[in-house]
């Protein structure tokens, strides 16, 4: 398929609306694009030469006046280009993604992965950029507007994949979002108050409260390790990291098992967050540690609020447990067996989430899942998502308000 180009835009301006308001023009017209059959281009359509719309040295501002199709359309001044925008899901359940040569991209700008799952598997979430060793998958960097790739081990042998993630529509949490590494016990991105502790176990303070992990990984020396979550006070195996969401000191502690020496010189911890805000929805819907005793090998959210739906997972792909009891989620079309490590989810839905867990794993051996409770259309400030690449472009006219020189 072809992009749009600025040569296929075609700009009307009708001479009996050309104004002159002192050394500013002020000219109003069409914009028309679009046969059914060229392609959007991520980042906007390219427009002609300000001479079109009636300009001689710049043309300063396009304003857009309406449209008939229901997309949002903004001029980009810095890039002369017009992007188009639609509604867009705020989450996303179990995405089928493609996975070519090892790599797949998702159909929307992520905000947060809560869990990736192919065939019987769930995949560890770990950096973008990192090469991904057996059972994770790289995610690059969640940047404005973009759709972040998925990044598999070739000898994982993925081409497909199923994905449940936050989208950016849901803002709140894209402006939380943060990378924090740490180097030998000592912060190099994240909040100023990220510290280590060693101890029994060793320590690491984020320095503020989060709501929802998505990575915690160990680089040891080079090779990469993503951490199994537990939850508060049980004490790590080696790869495991309890998670207490809200110590007592005012944040958020990851424990890690002291003889794992993930301070050591050589090794660094990741972790990606989303912070809680002081006040707003995130901070009143946070449920830490509901307590999910297995009944015939089913869990059941149960938030004691309205609704017990959870819209956001506090740590992806797992669900906290004891040590070597954890919960890795799978897509809900795989096959559970009897691996006791297994939980299957069902469908993002209103009142209450129920998961089945593998047949090995004991009703004695509670799971406590921290995640945001809510109904879909109760988010807030859900903000509009650029449409994808590739997206074709039927027959559009838009009227248009143009100033300039």
């Amino acid at each position: 398929m072809t992009a749009l180009a600025s040569s296929d835009v075609t700009v009307s301006i009708n001479p009996s609306d050309r104004n002159i308001l002192g050394r500013i023009k002020m000219n109003a017209g069409t914009i028309a694009f679009g046969d059914g059959a060229l392609t959007y281009p991520f980042g906007g359509i390219s427009m002609p030469a300000i001479g079109s719309f009636g300009m001689n040295k710049e043309m300063t501002n396009l304003q857009i006046l309406d449209s008939a199709d229901g997309l949002i359309y903004k001029y980009d001044q810095a890039n002369r280009k017009i992007r188009v925008f639609a509604s867009a899901p705020p989450v996303v359940f179990e995405e089928t993604v493609t996975v070519t040569d090892d790599v797949g991209t998702l159909r929307y700008p992520a905000a947060f992965i809560m869990y990736v799952g192919s065939g019987n598997a769930g995949y560890k979430v770990i950096p973008g950029g990192l090469v991904p060793v057996t059972g994770t998958v790289a995610v690059s960097t969640f940047a404005a507007g973009v759709r972040p790739t998925l990044t598999f081990l070739a000898g994982d042998s993925v081409t497909s994949c199923n994905v449940t993630y936050v989208t950016q529509a849901w803002k709140e949490i894209f402006d939380n979002i943060v990378y924090a590494k740490m180097t030998a016990g000592a912060l190099v991105t994240g909040h100023a108050d990220l510290t280590f502790t060693a101890g029994t176990p060793d320590t690491v303070d984020l320095g503020e409260l989060a709501v929802a992990i998505q990575t915690i990984m160990w680089d040891d020396d080079g090779t990469y390790k993503a951490c199994d979550a537990l939850y508060l006070g049980a004490d790590p195996a080696t790869t495991e990291c309890a998670v207490d969401f809200s110590n007592a000191s005012g944040d958020t502690r990851l424990s890690f098992k002291e003889e794992d020496t993930v301070d050591a010189a050589t090794d660094s911890i990741y972790c990606t967050y989303i912070r809680k805000p002081a006040s707003g929805f995130i901070a009143d819907r946070f449920i830490e540690e509901d307590d999910l005793v297995p009944s015939t090998d089913v869990v059941t959210l149960s938030s004691g609020k309205t609704c017990s739906n959870a819209l956001l997972y506090g740590t992806a792909g797992d669900f906290p447990g004891p040590t070597t009891k954890f919960a890795n989620l799978i897509r809900s079309a795989g096959t559970l067996g009897t691996a006791a490590t297994l939980i299957q989810a069902t469908k993002l839905r209103i009142h209450e989430n129920t998961f089945t867990l593998g047949s090995d794993h004991g009703d004695g051996d509670h799971l406590k899942l921290s995640y945001l409770y809510g109904e879909v259309n109760e988010i807030p400030g859900l903000v509009p998502l650029e449409i994808m690449d590739g997206t074709i472009i039927s027959a559009t006219t838009l009227r248009a308000m143009v100033w300039g020189r």
